[in-house]
């Protein structure tokens, strides 16, 4: 950065994040801190795309199969409270299906972030 103190790789702080998402009404700023700058939410947050709410909604509604289904396995892995190593497997799965459940619900929450501002869904 011409003219500036600061490092090449600086790195605002969150605060400065959360005002700026708020300021401009671009709740994905979060979002995109949380998934690539944040030491905690790195590993674990995806970044989540901007679409308009009805599409956000259309998502959502398209994995809740998905999400059923691994919640179903999760269940039956855990009824007996043992592991067995064929259940084993079977988690790596599980997990991702909750991540991308996480990532479409992410998706419904931003979108209504930015219409309560505008109060209208005909904004993003």
């Amino acid at each position: 950065m011409f003219g500036s103190n600061r490092p090449v790789s600086y790195r605002p702080p969150n605060i400065v994040v959360a005002l700026m998402a708020d300021a401009y009404n671009q709740p994905e700023l979060r979002q995109w801190y949380c998934a690539n700058e944040c030491p905690l939410g790195k590993d674990r947050i995806s970044e989540s795309d901007t679409m308009p709410p009805e599409r956000a909604l259309i998502r959502l509604k398209k994995g809740m199969k998905e999400i059923d289904k691994a919640m179903q396995e999760l269940a039956n892995i855990m009824d007996d409270g043992v592991i067995s190593e064929e259940e084993m497997e079977l988690l790596p799965n599980i997990m991702e299906q909750f991540m991308e459940a996480r990532k479409r619900i992410d998706e419904n929450i931003m979108a209504i972030e930015r219409s309560i501002k505008h109060k209208s869904f005909n904004k993003y």
